[in-house]
């Protein structure tokens, strides 16, 4: 978080007497000013009126809501993460709800305009709950009314290419973000990134889909990347004797790979492996190609800078903060 980002702490505000010395406060209390602001999210438990969900990810179900004491912010996504597998064990669901709620406060901490902000929890919300389980934790961020991307590249005819660069580069601009705060996304496609009232793209559900394949009782591949699988990056599929075992790493780059997906779909509005219907046939194809051009769809200048995120070594990959300099400049030409 930067320091123009940081509200002044409320002792800060406290009026000095001229004849008596406000005492400094000591480390304790700036470090306690700083947790409870900036990390412990908002307990929004008996303030949202739920709606019955009507989008089902791989790893949570999201409704609208009514933030009923909140006249600025009324309407409300609520996204429920599912609880672990049933018959887990004490030490699972202990370790579950333990990585849960780290997430959270990762989320919690982030604040720039090209991320969902996350602006509290809940946990009374209605739901059928397997016996020993943890109550699943709703999470409550403004509900986006234009929707994600994947909405917003059904109207491509009012989108200009310039248009389209503008969103990438946000887009580039949230990842970067992330990135400088050692997040890696882990989910990046169209349907994460969600458009806010004023245009801009923001990026959502990172780092819930490894909580999901951690716990799901399935394995990584089953878990996160079945629904995304034309987005992902090729270290992350699993060899075909060995898909239910696979545990590959995530990296940084990883998502570099997955945001060369993005930018592929957005400028030519075709999606990665298009000449493929079938998932199950474009796993096959990942393994040993990349996605094709689409005809007629894109400049020269922009295939070359979707292929340099799709780097063989993930090493050589750019960087994020690299690729939404290169997407700036692209801007400009």
């Amino acid at each position: 978080m930067s320091k123009s980002s940081m509200a002044t702490p409320d002792w800060c505000s406290c009026p000095v007497s001229s004849s008596t010395p406000t005492p400094r406060p000591n480390i304790h209390q700036v470090l306690q000013a700083h947790l409870t602001r900036y990390i412990q999210p908002l307990d929004l438990t008996g303030q949202i009126a739920y709606g019955t969900p009507t989008i089902f990810g791989g790893h949570a179900d999201v409704s609208r809501g009514i933030w009923r004491v909140h006249t600025n912010q009324p309407s409300v996504a609520v996204k429920v993460i599912r609880s672990p597998a049933a018959g887990s064990t004490k030490y699972e669901l202990k370790r579950y709800d333990k990585r849960r709620r780290r997430e959270v406060q990762v989320w919690k901490r982030l604040q720039h305009q090209n991320i969902v902000h996350l602006l509290g929890t809940a946990t009374d919300f209605p739901c059928r709950m397997e016996q020993g389980s943890p109550r699943p934790v709703a999470l409550v961020s403004p509900w986006m009314e234009r929707g994600n991307l994947t909405d917003l590249l059904k109207h491509e005819s009012i989108y200009s290419i310039s248009d389209r660069l503008q969103l990438l580069c946000g887009v580039a601009e949230g990842l970067n973000y992330l990135h400088s705060k050692d997040v890696i996304h882990a989910d990046l496609h169209p349907g994460n990134i969600l458009i806010h009232n004023n245009g801009h793209p923001c990026l959502t559900d990172f780092g819930l889909s490894s909580i999901n394949a951690e716990f799901a009782g399935t394995s990584y591949f089953t878990a996160t990347m079945c629904a995304a699988i034309r987005w992902c990056a090729p270290e992350l599929i699993p060899p075909q004797e060995d898909v239910e075992s696979f545990n590959p790493r995530l990296t940084l780059a990883c998502d570099i790979f997955s945001f060369g997906n993005v930018v592929l779909q957005v400028l030519s509005n075709k999606l990665p492996y298009y000449n493929i219907k079938h998932d199950s046939y474009v796993l096959i194809q990942m393994r040993k190609h990349r996605p094709k051009r689409p005809p007629h769809a894109l400049s020269d200048v922009h295939w070359e800078f979707i292929q340099s995120c799709w780097g063989i070594e993930p090493s050589l990959r750019p960087t994020a903060g690299i690729v939404h300099q290169s997407l700036l400049t692209l801007c400009k030409e």
